[in-house]
């Protein structure tokens, strides 16, 4: 049984299972599984937007396991787009 039964998160889910399938990291044993969900109920807080932000940003960062959400921070942050603006004006190539 999935963590959450709304469509976003099952399509969120499929597509982990299945990139997950890609990387041959290996199907979910029913233990590993429980585990699995279990850990991610506490990454999330039971909040199942960030459940899926947390899996979409496993897949893009290439990982092959689910870890906190590293823009939840920076999300919470009021200053992240002046922070942001500022990195831009101020980044500069070297070569």
């Amino acid at each position: 049984e999935l963590l959450f039964n709304s469509e976003p998160f099952k399509e969120a889910w499929n597509e982990w299972v299945t990139y997950r399938k890609e990387k041959k990291a290996g199907k979910y044993t029913p233990t590993g599984l429980k585990r699995t969900f279990k850990d991610l109920a506490e990454l999330c807080k039971m909040d199942e937007s960030l459940a899926i932000k947390i899996i979409h940003q496993s897949m893009a960062k290439h990982w092959t396991g689910l870890f906190a959400f590293k823009g939840a921070i920076v999300e919470q942050n009021g200053n992240y787009n002046q922070q942001v603006d500022a990195a831009k004006k101020n980044f500069k190539v070297v070569q």
